[in-house]
């Protein structure tokens, strides 16, 4: 209030030169104050000095001018609160307003007036970029040496008892000497060292990774002690897994092994691969069908790498647009004025360096004020940060990522994966990043064991651990879609990338598992067949699982469902056979009509039986075969659950339903005297996610429009001698499930053959009610069915017609069918009026 005040009285002094005020030594000692207490290691007064910068920029109108002036010192002051506070210490310090005040800084600092051509400016700026260049290098060079030096006393191992904390109160003095050098490149501080370590208050965190070593085989690292009883277990699972596998999973083509040593024995996981992976050369046209590769082929067609021709061809096209970029930027500072050119690229340099710094809010709002730069310039990320490379890739491949802390190692990946996705590529695939590739593979596959330097930091780092994990596979699947990584000399290291992204499709953390699903997925995309080597390692896994029904968890069966969503034509039909059977291992009768009372969603078992109910309709096109077991399964259940209106299980059902639309109109139409069968069939066209079933439904209406003709036929035969039927009409049809089960042996299936001809009639009006109940669901979506359709239309009134004169006093169940009938063809008619 006080600062507003004092604005407003100025504005009444200067009223015509109100831009002046900005200038003023009294501002500046404010906005200096205020900047400088976004470095005082104190949280409360970071963030006064945060609120303070909020005030001026979004109530004081200090001119734009005033800004340009300020920007530097505002946005570094900015940056560190970001860096430097930690919420879950101070938990009202919202980080968000800095971000957001930052942003709107960036957005009035530079608006698209900004960018217009001045005069006389063009030639000048253009012949001052190479200066600009040499001084940038220059003072990165002096602030990577301190930097490493930094690094080096933070990553010695901490004795006990050694303080390994960071003084973070004394950056803001060498950040107040360096704002006033006249070169405003030389403006740019670098204060993430110092975030850094103050945010990670346990800097042992940084030796974590001593343990991994980047060009080992990361198999190592995870070694158990008591190899040969390891051994001899396996051994074990492989004789019981090679049968299993030769039945739900496809043949392969084999590879080409001539050149092998024949007298060297194949171990069993190799000779379970010949049962297992699939024989996909018809499936993607590859005339090949011995298993031989193309040469000639890239990629995509056999997953071998691309030849050199269309390498080279990638490089010249990546080298072009690089070269393009780089003038587009030339031309973007080559219209501005001196004093704009260097505040763009003084801005732009601390930008840059920022998308590797170990705070994600710091990197994200570092984006945020790229993408503000892309919109107003027109100019691609790629070539506003190209000048600076040397500026962000220097400090990442000057130190091997094992040496550094885990929120610094994080920074680093991240930052290269960001790079690695522009376009046009920012990136070229080197040596430098091929052993950064190879760091971040041996950390990826590693045991979180391997990644502290004791075992027991392993639950205190499970956060920062996870995190890791996650930026690594998110930085190998960005370097696996570039193209020119398809290099016959990268084919080990994309091998190994893909072990990684199978293995960690089972980890615990569903951040982890997403990461590698999509980096799989990507992939795919490129190479339509994988490697059997890798097959028969990825899959092994969840093939352990499903042989036994007791190792059978809602995680594994996940698991199974994002391979079959990415596999699909890996694998055999049987493989829901196979669960089909541990369903019914599952569904133990007893147990079921225990707890039928009970609410039965949250018990152990249920959640396994949905979880198999999930898994089938990713199947094979050719499951469908097993329409008639699944529902009979889900119909059994229910039963002993005693749930006949829903149930947990109908919903992956449902999904099945759709995945085989026409099969299933046709086998529930045939079923449709079946109580059971008729419910979940009419749920499932009243379910909002069932539009293909309602679809494959209207597709098939004569099979509807027969059976209302049918009942009306034998409704007119036996109109006159309906009411002298006694018959125990409690026998049919309305509750058919239990005269199936009396009649089938207690399975649920067709129903008892009706007996009498009040029988007949009753049996026939329970189907006509079952199909107009049908045909009324379908209306809810589509109403003008029945004007589409007028035999459909006509069959309903004739019901309705033949209906009426049905004497059924001695029949309960009829008694109840024909108002229900009648109510459900009113509305029907009702909804296409």
């Amino acid at each position: 209030m006080m600062l507003e005040c004092f604005y407003e009285s100025l504005q009444e002094i200067l009223p015509e030169r109100c831009t002046l005020i900005g200038q003023l030594p009294a501002i500046r000692n404010i906005v200096s104050d205020l900047c400088a207490a976004c470095y005082e290691s104190s949280a409360e007064t970071k963030h006064s000095g945060c609120v303070g910068i909020t005030f001026i920029v979004e109530k004081l109108d200090l001119g734009r001018t005033w800004l340009t002036d300020n920007l530097l010192e505002l946005s570094k002051a900015l940056l560190f609160t970001l860096k430097d506070t930690n919420p879950s210490v101070l938990p009202g310090v919202n980080t968000g307003e800095s971000s957001a005040t930052l942003l709107k800084i960036v957005k009035q600092a530079f608006p698209a007036e900004f960018f217009a051509p001045a005069d006389g400016s063009e030639s000048d700026a253009m012949d001052m970029d190479e200066d600009v260049a040499m001084d940038n290098t220059r003072g990165d060079a002096d602030m990577m040496d301190s930097e490493s030096v930094k690094g080096e006393q933070s990553n010695v191992p901490a004795s006990p008892g050694a303080d390994t904390s960071t003084n973070t109160a004394d950056e803001p003095a060498a950040s107040a000497s360096t704002d006033q050098n006249a070169n405003g490149d030389d403006m740019v501080v670098d204060a993430g060292p110092s975030g850094a370590h103050h945010s990670d208050k346990d800097s042992s965190k940084g030796d974590a990774a001593l343990n991994v070593e980047p060009s080992a085989d990361t198999e190592t690292l995870q070694k158990p002690s008591s190899e040969n009883a390891v051994d001899s277990d396996a051994n074990d699972k492989d004789k019981a897994l090679d049968q299993f596998e030769s039945m739900i999973l496809e043949d392969a083509p084999e590879p080409d092994t001539s050149n092998k040593d024949e007298s060297k024995p194949e171990d069993s996981t190799a000779e379970a691969a010949k049962a297992f992976l699939a024989d996909t050369s018809e499936q993607n046209g590859d005339s090949h069908a011995s298993g031989t590769v193309d040469s000639s082929a890239g990629p995509n067609a056999t997953g071998e790498p691309k030849d050199n021709t269309a390498i080279k061809k990638i490089q010249e096209e990546i080298a072009a647009a690089i070269q393009k970029a780089t003038l587009a930027f030339k031309k973007l500072t080559g219209r501005l004025t001196l004093e704009n050119s260097r505040l763009l690229k003084s801005f732009l340099a601390l930008i840059t360096k920022e998308l590797a710094n170990p705070s994600t809010e710091v990197r994200e709002v570092a984006k945020a004020c790229l993408t503000i730069l892309v919109n107003v310039t027109c100019c691609t990320v790629t070539a506003l940060i190209l000048p600076f490379r040397d500026r962000l890739l220097g400090p990442i491949f000057s130190k091997p990522l094992r040496a550094l802390p885990h929120n610094m190692q994080i920074g680093n990946i991240d930052a290269i994966t960001y790079c690695l996705s522009l376009d046009p590529p920012f990136l070229e695939i080197n040596e430098e990043l091929v052993r950064l590739l190879s760091e971040a593979l041996a950390l990826a596959d590693a045991e979180d064991q391997a990644l502290v330097n004791h075992p027991a930091q392993v639950r205190s780092n499970t956060v920062s651990l996870t995190h890791l994990r996650h930026v690594c596979i998110r930085m190998l699947t960005a370097a696996m879609v570039r193209p020119e990584f398809s290099e016959s000399k990268n084919s080990p290291t994309r091998a190994r990338i893909i072990s990684v992204f199978f293995k960690s499709l089972y980890h615990k953390s569903a951040e982890v598992v997403d990461a590698a699903n999509d980096g799989l997925k990507h992939v795919l995309s490129q190479q339509q067949k994988l490697p059997r080597e890798l097959l028969q390692t990825g899959l092994r896994p969840i093939l352990l699982n499903l042989s036994d029904y007791k190792r059978l968890t809602v995680a594994s069966l996940e698991g199974l469902a994002r391979l079959l969503h990415l596999l699909t034509n890996y694998f055999k039909v049987e493989v829901g056979r196979k669960l089909l059977d541990h369903m019914q291992q599952w569904a133990n009768p007893q147990l079921l009509q225990a707890v039928s009372e009970k609410p039965i969603e949250d018990m152990h078992e249920i959640k396994v039986l949905v979880a198999i109910l999930n898994v089938l309709h990713l199947l094979p096109p050719t499951a469908g075969v097993l329409l008639d077991d699944l529902v009979g399964s889900v119909v059994n259940l229910e039963i002993h659950l005693c749930r006949r209106e829903s149930s947990p299980f109908r919903k992956p059902l449902f999904e099945f339903l759709n995945r085989y639309p026409t099969e299933a109109v046709v086998y529930f139409v045939e079923r449709i005297e079946i109580t059971h069968y008729s419910r979940i069939f009419t749920h499932a066209l009243s379910s909002p996610e069932c539009d293909p079933l309602r679809e494959a439904l209207v597709a098939h209406t004569p099979l509807l429009v027969n059976l209302l003709r049918d009942f009306c036929s034998k409704a007119v035969a036996t109109a006159g001698s309906s009411s002298s039927d006694d018959g125990d009409g409690e026998s049919m049809a309305v509750d058919t499930d239990a005269v199936g089960a009396q009649s089938n042996g207690g399975q649920v299936g067709r129903p008892a053959t009706a007996t009498s001809s009040g029988d007949v009639v009753s049996k026939r009006l329970y189907v006509a009610m079952s199909a107009a109940t049908m045909i009324y669901s379908c209306l809810k979506y589509k109403t003008s069915w029945l004007e589409e359709r007028s035999d459909l239309l006509q069959a309903l009134l004739a019901t309705w017609t033949a209906a009426h004169p049905l004497d059924m006093a001695h029949n309960k169940p009829s008694r109840l069918a024909k108002p229900v009938l009648v109510e459900q063809i009113v509305h029907c008619l009702l909804l296409a009026s």
